[in-house]
């Protein structure tokens, strides 16, 4: 989330605004960034002192392999080499441009 960033630098410099998110971080985000968090999202926010650091983790991945891949999936996921036709004198690839054919 880059508004993530955001709001911890207005924590940073607006004391006001630190005061709103510790008491209600849902409605000062909300009402600060116009962020809209859907329903049943609770927003916490934890500071760390002298003596407790606090670390977050990102939610657990869901991965499964009781499920068969999509067609659509398999195709995103297949490997190998697509045919491409060959590089000929001026074509650009990157920042490069072919010099002989």
């Amino acid at each position: 989330m880059g508004t993530t960033r955001a709001i911890v630098n207005k924590a940073m410099k607006d004391a006001e605004f630190r005061t709103r998110l510790m008491k209600d971080p849902k409605a000062a985000i909300e009402k600060e960034f116009g962020v809209q968090f859907p329903d049943g999202v609770k927003v916490q926010v934890h500071q760390n002192t002298a003596d407790v650091v606090n670390v977050v983790l990102p939610a657990p991945l869901e991965v499964s392999t009781d499920r068969s891949l999509s067609q659509q999936e398999l195709e995103q996921v297949a490997g190998g080499l697509m045919a491409k036709p060959p590089i000929k004198g001026g074509d650009t690839f990157g920042s490069y441009t072919a010099c002989c054919s």
